[in-house]
């Protein structure tokens, strides 16, 4: 049985809808306007973790340090600054990042940071052994730091039509501009449940100078990649120390992975990729040649991250290592 029936002109259309359409392309027209013009506040891209913590380091690399640490997720997870820094009394700064970054993302982040230190600095790059297997960066990710960096939202080419209707209506441009302002993101998944909000996240790193990956690392059997320094890396390792003051030192360390995940011939190769590195960038370079190269697997969140403790025993073991390269007490 039916109940309603209804029938639409096209002229009767345009008559509901046209009115409310018009002004949510009215709004969107002054915020592109203000936007343009600069009556917007600072964008903070902080929608998701990602967001959040390439913001935060941006910003946390313009507070000087004598000892910057760059790198992948695995120096932001593996290594509490705090912890370091007290252990070698000098002030330390944790800029790894989330994000698949590229070497000269990494430099300029150290070299804002050391740039302004008086007397001598140190630079520490601390990478997994994914990121020297892994060719070449993730464009968007790229991009989007470059635009956090200028103080921009990131903006990119629309490829989906939520993407496009949020450029035209200029729905992303509020978020990041003016509801990223007025409050924080609730996170998902184990990070959700630990830290809660976006907030949260930039408070934690702030306090700790580093991040504790919730999650319990489980085995799981995947195919053997022999551990092999990319080639397409080697340009970047080339113009890494030319990316830093001529005064700072530089030392590299490989972040270790699980016991369970390294073949019988990882040590060896651990060392090479080491050695290799070092050749590319050549000069000055000190490697951590006795950072663990694997730890047993209790001591891990991820396959990448250490567990909360397990990143306590390695910095310490970072801290030892660069003390008796000369840093420190």
């Amino acid at each position: 049985m039916k109940s309603h029936a209804y029938n639409f002109t096209p002229t009767g259309l345009v008559t509901v809808a046209g009115p409310p359409f018009a002004v949510v392309l009215l709004i969107s027209g002054l915020l592109h306007l203000a936007g343009i013009v600069g009556l917007l506040p600072e964008p903070r891209s902080v929608q998701d973790m990602d967001h959040t913590v390439l913001s935060h380091q941006i910003h946390a690399s313009a507070t000087p340090a004598s000892i910057a640490l760059i790198g992948d997720s695995s120096c932001l997870m593996d290594v509490s600054g705090r912890l370091l820094g007290q252990e070698l009394r000098r002030p330390v700064s944790n800029l790894g990042t989330m994000s698949l970054l590229d070497l000269t993302a990494f430099a300029s982040l150290a070299s804002n940071a050391v740039s302004a230190t008086k007397g001598s600095a140190t630079v520490v790059l601390l990478v997994h052994p994914d990121f020297l297997m892994r060719p070449t960066a993730d464009p968007r990710v790229l991009c989007d730091f470059q635009a956090i960096r200028q103080g921009a939202s990131p903006s990119r080419e629309p490829e989906v039509p939520a993407e496009w209707a949020a450029s035209i209506l200029a729905t992303d441009l509020f978020r990041d501009s003016i509801e990223s302002t007025a409050r924080s993101f609730p996170l998902s998944g184990e990070f959700g449940r630990r830290y809660g909000f976006t907030d949260q996240i930039r408070a934690a790193i702030g306090r700790d100078l580093g991040l504790v990956d919730p999650r319990k690392y489980r085995f799981v059997r995947r195919e053997a990649r022999p551990f092999e320094v990319s080639p397409r890396l080697e340009g970047q390792f080339q113009a890494l120390r030319g990316l830093l003051p001529t005064h700072v030192r530089l030392d590299v360390g490989i972040t270790p992975i699980p016991e369970s995940e390294a073949e019988a011939d990882f040590g060896p190769r651990h060392s090479r990729a080491l050695k290799t590195v070092s050749e590319w960038i050549g000069g000055d370079v000190r490697i951590l040649a006795d950072l663990p190269a694997y730890l047993p697997d209790s001591e891990f969140a991820t396959r990448t991250h250490l567990s909360e403790e397990g990143r306590l025993r390695f910095t310490r073991l970072l801290a030892k290592n660069l003390s008796a390269e000369g840093l420190g007490r």
